[in-house]
């Protein structure tokens, strides 16, 4: 047993979200784009959200490493809407995505650099203030992509926030693996963002369409000018196979499970047909 929350409710949250992901590829409903702020820390953040007007609960997703909330989770196509928060509001859920410093609309902080744990407490902030914006709701559903799995991960086992359930896309944290130092009098780089960068990260053939890459860079490079400058950060290593995807997953389960003693739900995704 993994939950002594209601378990029939994570497991219908759980499984709409999914369902919603997979059906922005449909893109039969337009919902309003929010585009909201929240201050952690006397830092502004850009949330974005699409929300009904009665939700049934809300959802926070957190982008990757490369690129911010917008192209990740509310790309559009001429002829379709492939917004993964459109679908989630049409499915009933207030859902946020929020721009982590650096990215997006959210300015960068006076260091110019961003660290695991500078993300974690800020994701923290932001899980808060979604609270206040719904407080007739159940702890929000949090939901990471690529290194915002980790971020996510890492929220979840602090545990200074309460969530209702945890769901990781793209896990590619090996926890065997140390962070990478950056020396102390090194300054931030701020690499200009390309076309090339942002179409590399469709790696699998076959998966998405030329209008799918060409919206993704395009959207892309018009939100994300200058790539983010990382320290601390763990190395991301994309396994081969399934199996060896699985075991690093589940080393961090463990964790997970230790910490929270079977009160939260856990959800991984992963697969060979990743973008």
């Amino acid at each position: 047993m993994q939950s002594r929350l209601c378990s029939r409710t994570i497991f219908v949250a759980l499984t709409s979200m999914v369902v919603a992901i997979s059906a922005a590829a449909q893109g039969r409903d337009s919902v309003k784009l929010e585009h909201l702020t929240a201050i952690v820390d006397g830092h502004p953040f850009a949330v974005w959200a699409s929300r009904p007007a009665h939700p049934g609960g809300s959802i926070l997703l957190v982008h990757g490493r490369t690129w911010s909330a917008r192209p990740a989770f509310d790309l559009h196509l001429s002829h379709e809407n492939r917004s993964v928060l459109a679908r989630l509001s049409a499915a009933g859920y207030a859902a946020y995505a929020v721009d982590l410093r650096g990215y997006g609309e959210t300015p960068r902080d006076s260091s110019g650099w961003l660290t695991p744990r500078r993300s974690a407490t800020d994701v923290e902030g932001v899980l808060r203030w979604i609270a206040t914006q719904n407080p007739q709701d159940a702890a929000p559903i949090l939901v990471g992509w690529s290194r915002g799995s980790r971020i996510a991960a890492m929220v979840a086992t602090r545990g200074k926030v309460p969530l209702s359930a945890l769901v990781l896309s793209a896990y590619t944290y090996d926890p065997n693996v140390d962070g990478q130092p950056v020396p102390p009098d090194s300054t931030p780089a701020r690499a200009r963002n390309t076309a090339k960068a942002a179409a590399s990260d469709f790696k699998t053939p076959a998966v998405a369409t030329q209008e799918t890459i060409d919206a993704f860079v395009t959207t892309s490079l018009a939100t994300n000018l200058v790539r983010v400058d990382l320290k601390g950060e763990a190395v991301s290593r994309y396994p081969a196979s399934i199996d060896s995807h699985a075991h690093s997953a589940d080393l961090g389960r463990a964790r997970f499970r230790n910490r929270f003693s079977g009160r939260i739900k856990i959800l991984q995704l992963a697969g060979n047909r990743r973008p």
